[in-house]
């Protein structure tokens, strides 16, 4: 499975986080980094510096959030 087939299931979690079905995905910092990745696979480059920013800022790992700055900072450079 691509990412082109598997973002569309990781979306519709986000869809279920919204009715408050599945809650904890606005708060994992792996949700954000895995859509992130996914993003960049399928060439929506802003939206995936928008989920590397946002699961930086949720991660409480100092390496983390290096490795997702730098992924980031890649997808422009």
């Amino acid at each position: 499975m691509g990412p082109a087939a598997a973002l569309p299931v990781v979306e519709a979690l986000t869809g279920l986080d919204h009715h408050h079905v599945f809650p904890a995905v606005r708060a994992d910092h792996v949700f954000h980094a895995v859509r992130a990745d996914l993003l960049r696979g399928v060439g929506c480059t802003e939206q995936a510096a928008a989920a590397y920013r946002r699961a930086a800022a949720l991660t409480d790992s100092n390496a983390g959030r290096r490795f997702l700055d730098a992924r980031r900072a890649a997808l422009h450079g």
